[in-house]
């Protein structure tokens, strides 16, 4: 764990708690009880979790879903170009046609 993650500004216990990589973890207890033993959850069914999630996404939408999925669509264009106003110099606005206003920006 220690090469290459550590040199002398790392507190030992952040390096364990923060920097560890899951390939290093062979054990894990809370409270003496052992959680997680040879890479594997000993209280958690991980294949059972992940076909219910599989059969929950195979569900079909829910009217609401289906709603924040259309707004998600028409607000996608305007959250862009906000984001544009970050990343874009303004050199670059008028072959995008892309414009600041007072309000964002004008995409047309």
């Amino acid at each position: 764990m220690a090469y290459p993650y550590l040199d002398d500004t790392i507190h030992p216990l952040e390096a364990v708690i923060q920097r560890s990589r899951t390939h290093g973890i062979d054990l894990v207890m809370v409270n003496g009880q052992v959680i997680l033993q040879g890479g594997q959850f000993t209280r958690v069914n991980k294949q059972a979790l992940l076909e219910e999630l599989a059969a929950s996404l195979r569900a079909p939408l829910t009217p609401a879903e289906l709603r924040r999925r259309e707004l998600a669509r028409e607000v996608f264009p305007f959250s862009n170009a906000i984001s544009l106003q970050f990343t874009l110099h303004p050199a670059d606005w008028a072959a995008l046609d892309v414009y600041p206003c007072h309000h964002g920006f004008l995409i047309y």
